[in-house]
């Protein structure tokens, strides 16, 4: 699902999404993982948006300790996480 974790295109590596993949969307930082250069590509918008939530949500979690919106109180008999 892309919207929930970025994929890489097939020329960049098959449309797989593995684990640090997040990273450049937790900082805010236009690359990709085999990047040694900070920047070699551009997002588009959607994925700036995208990052931005995410920021929001790391900073949030930091300073508040809380998430932007309420989680659900976890059920092993649910699959909503």
């Amino acid at each position: 699902n892309a919207g929930i974790c970025p994929q890489l295109t097939k020329e960049q590596g098959g449309g797989i999404c593995a684990h640090t993949f997040e990273i450049p969307l937790v900082f805010g930082t236009e690359s990709d993982y085999r990047s040694a250069n900070p920047i070699n590509y551009t997002w588009d918008k959607q994925t700036r948006i995208y990052s931005n939530k995410i920021i929001s949500h790391w900073i949030s979690m930091g300073t508040t300790g809380e998430p932007l919106k309420p989680w659900l109180r976890y059920d092993p008999s649910k699959s909503n996480y």
